[in-house]
């Protein structure tokens, strides 16, 4: 399998951009993983996409406040240059993993999962874990490269992982789907809104799933600056709103919920 030298975001025609809509929304409506949230349930989770070497400190920023992440991988990735800075290495994933971080899986070469033949999106997945499990590590979880999903890959995927998270925005309240989870980007955006959204899962429930690329003083586009995140898991300890990986999160749903 050829790996990409350089993670890069085209852009597309309109017609692409249509067809991937469609078949986000037919993603949302088929296949789902039921997953009960109670309105007392609440937790923020903190993920860290195709992640570059800078999101690093944002584990380190985590771990200050006695909390953990986690952080989706494309193994064929590891080392290169992207938008939003290099790539880690697999020394710094291995050392995340140790520290009590989760690796996720972001397939193996960063594909359009909703313009690539299901079968193919499930070997390049299988191609992640392989290399993953050559190095120790079990990938339960996914997240869809750059949100796009369709109803056949979320059906063969759903087989092999135990969520998968989207960058459809929201917080995940009531019936949820396990591999179909709202998300909410810590980019592009000030502080303020972030914050505003913490607050309104103290005080009415849910799950939040807050993700970033780079974590930089001068992030990318696509980034958080550590002020930001920092803030950002600092409000959730002073509401008493847990800190939790995806696994964390999905494991206190089914056995405390």
């Amino acid at each position: 399998m050829k790996s990409p030298q350089k993670l890069e975001y085209v852009a597309s025609s309109l017609p692409v951009r249509v067809l991937r809509k469609i078949r986000r929304v037919a993603a949302q409506l088929f296949y789902k993983t039921p997953l009960a949230i109670p309105p007392r349930f609440r937790g923020v989770s903190f993920c860290f996409d195709d992640f570059p070497q800078t999101a690093l400190r944002g584990a380190e920023i985590l771990e200050s406040c006695g909390a953990r992440g986690i952080f989706y991988t494309c193994f064929s990735l590891l080392g290169k240059e992207s938008v939003s800075g290099k790539i880690a290495e697999l020394p710094d994933v291995l050392a995340l993993a140790q520290r009590g971080h989760e690796i996720g899986c972001h397939t193996y070469d960063h594909i359009d999962c909703s313009m690539t033949p299901a079968l193919a999106v499930r070997d390049s997945c299988q191609t992640n874990r392989k290399m993953a499990a050559h190095n120790g590590l079990a990938l339960k979880h996914f997240a869809y490269p750059q949100g796009e999903m369709a109803p056949a890959v979320k059906r063969v995927l759903r087989q092999d992982y135990q969520s998968a998270r989207s960058v459809l925005r929201g917080i995940n309240r009531e019936a949820g789907d396990a591999h179909c989870l709202k998300a909410v980007p810590l980019y592009g955006a000030t502080q303020g809104p972030v914050q505003d959204i913490i607050h309104d899962v103290a005080q009415k429930g849910g799950w939040l799933i807050l993700y970033t690329h780079d974590v930089s003083d001068t992030p990318s586009a696509y980034g958080t600056t550590p002020e930001m995140l920092h803030s950002a898991v600092k409000l959730c300890n002073d509401l008493n709103i847990p800190v939790l990986t995806i696994g964390e999160g999905l494991h206190r749903l089914k056995t405390q919920c």
